[in-house]
């Protein structure tokens, strides 16, 4: 099983990629805050999925451009025959996959990228349900992890809601006061 079979029976990883880059959040939507690093800093990336099973094209694209852009780096010739049969199996297993919260837990505690940290996996009616302490905290400036540990705040909830906070920092309403202002936020970030 070369690669070119792979991407012939599992499909091109871009089409994957590009198919779970065009979900839009509503109220029943899930979320992964993944940050990864473009040039010499590192940018943030909210992704959603309308069910757990549409994680499915996530993980298989990363999965793909993950190997593919380590095998570039080592000058990988894509035309030789080189058996992927691990790869393959590895692929399969994800396409098979019955996905529940649990399974995208694992998988993001599990995936190792020096160019990508999947950070934060929840529901988006978490976002929406933020309670008022929070909701508060999320106004202030914290610049590590460890402060949001502190204070007992998740990295991708703070970042997340502080950035929606921040765009309508004349007035921020919570996001369940003003759901169809906050899904917008979620949809155009």
């Amino acid at each position: 099983m070369t690669i070119e079979d792979i991407i012939e029976e599992l499909g091109e990883p871009e089409i994957a990629l590009n198919n779970a880059e065009n979900i839009d959040a509503n109220e029943n939507s899930y979320y992964l805050y993944e940050l990864h690093q473009m040039y010499n800093f590192w940018e943030k990336k909210v992704w959603f999925f309308n069910d757990l099973q549409e994680f499915y094209d996530y993980a298989y694209s990363h999965v793909m451009i993950q190997y593919v852009n380590r095998e570039l780096d080592e000058e990988y010739d894509f035309d030789d025959d080189t058996d992927r049969s691990e790869l393959y199996r590895y692929l399969l297993k994800l396409k098979n996959t019955i996905w529940t919260i649990e399974e995208c837990e694992n998988f993001i505690k599990s995936f190792s990228d020096s160019s990508f940290e999947l950070v934060e996996f929840g529901k988006v009616i978490d976002l929406i349900a933020i309670t008022d302490e929070d909701f508060e905290k999320c106004k202030e400036h914290y610049s590590t992890k460890e402060e949001l540990e502190n204070i007992n705040l998740k990295e991708g909830c703070y970042k997340i809601i502080s950035g929606y906070i921040n765009k309508n920092y004349k007035n921020p309403k919570k996001p369940k006061e003003s759901l169809a202002e906050f899904l917008a936020y979620l949809n155009h970030q």
